[in-house]
């Protein structure tokens, strides 16, 4: 079945089949994004194959920390494309890899001065009920709308 109207062209330029490795490495948007962020450029080059090459060359060269700065970023150039894609106002491009950046230094930073020793369970984190219990999740407002219509797929695999 084809669909009518629909092109394999990026959104952005359409000039090149708009492939995930296209759309996080080599769109004109994105490398802006990533030429600002000061991230090396020998890890996000458009020089990889796949998507999976970039981040398993990034993830087998980074430390832990650089390496979710490296995601941050290439979050951050995925989200620039849909804002642009969608008509929504991008900021500066440029800006927009060092802000994910600083985001994520922000968090860890937070997250290391915490008051609660990393061994102790945050009240709040969430933890599996005892076996032979079952838990839902689902919101109450959304049980009492419940139809014929509806189904529930369980899984006892916990990731």
């Amino acid at each position: 079945m084809r669909v009518p109207d629909f092109t394999m062209s990026c959104s952005v330029r359409g000039h090149a089949e708009d492939t995930l490795t296209h759309e996080v490495l080599e769109c004109p948007l994105v490398l802006d994004v990533w030429k600002g962020s000061g991230i090396d450029d020998n890890l996000w080059t458009p020089r990889f194959r796949t998507l999976a090459d970039c981040i398993t060359n990034a993830s087998c060269t980074l430390d832990e920390d650089v390496f979710g700065d490296f995601l941050a970023v290439m979050w951050d150039c995925w989200n620039a494309r849909n804002r642009f894609i969608f008509s929504i106002p991008n900021s500066n491009v440029a800006t927009l890899g060092r802000r994910a950046l600083d985001f994520v230094r922000s968090y860890r930073l937070h997250h290391e001065t915490s008051s609660l020793p990393h061994d102790v369970a945050h009240p709040f984190t969430w933890t599996p009920p005892p076996p032979g219990l079952w838990e839902s999740d689902v919101p109450e407002n959304l049980l009492s709308r419940a139809t014929d219509d509806m189904y529930l797929c369980l899984n006892d695999t916990l990731i």
